[in-house]
């Protein structure tokens, strides 16, 4: 059974290895605009069509929330010397676990499961200084999660608006006459 320092160790490595290249959430979700649940463009038929801006940008901004500002309002509570571990442990949970919830909703599974084993590990540290080098895992993990996303997005934009052809703009200014004057 893996000690709570192999696994913060592990949660770690894995947080590091998401800046080398985009996961298969990142697949998914933003290149592949795949999403269960109805939340997303998905081909399959099983999910609302034409919205997976709606899906990028809300679950993009948990995914940017878990990390920045909960990773970060924990990390500044470990700090305080007012709130006891057991404080601290319980504030983990109440941070990040809806925001971790709605990002595995929409698609971003390995970083829904992530956020449980976060959570989970949260309970058993015993000591601040381990606590707070788990926030740390999450905070990475969250960035490095939040930059692909956001890296991606702009060139996955591009291949929902299609280049049109000549065709296509000659006629949309045979509707223009010479008379038309803009508004």
């Amino acid at each position: 059974m893996e000690s709570i320092k192999e696994r913060i160790s592990r949660l770690r490595d894995l947080s590091i290895k998401t800046a080398e290249r985009p996961s298969d959430d990142i697949k998914r979700v933003v290149y592949y605009r795949l999403s269960p649940n109805n939340a997303g463009n998905d081909p399959t038929g099983r999910g609302e069509k034409g919205q997976c801006f709606t899906t990028w940008f809300f679950a993009g901004a948990d995914v940017r929330h878990i990390a920045s500002l909960s990773a970060h309002i924990m990390r500044l509570a470990i700090h305080d010397q007012s709130f006891t571990l057991d404080q601290l442990k319980g504030m983990v949970e109440i941070f990040i676990k809806q925001a971790g919830e709605f990002v595995d909703y929409c698609g971003f599974f390995e970083y829904g499961k992530f956020v449980n084993e976060v959570i989970e590990c949260s309970h058993l540290v015993d000591n601040k200084e381990d606590l707070a080098d788990l926030m740390d895992t999450l905070w990475v993990y969250g960035s490095n999660i939040g930059a692909w996303i956001y890296q991606s997005i702009p060139w996955q934009i591009g291949y929902l608006f299609p280049n049109r052809d000549q065709d296509f703009y000659q006629k949309g200014l045979d509707l223009v006459s010479k008379e038309w004057e803009p508004r």
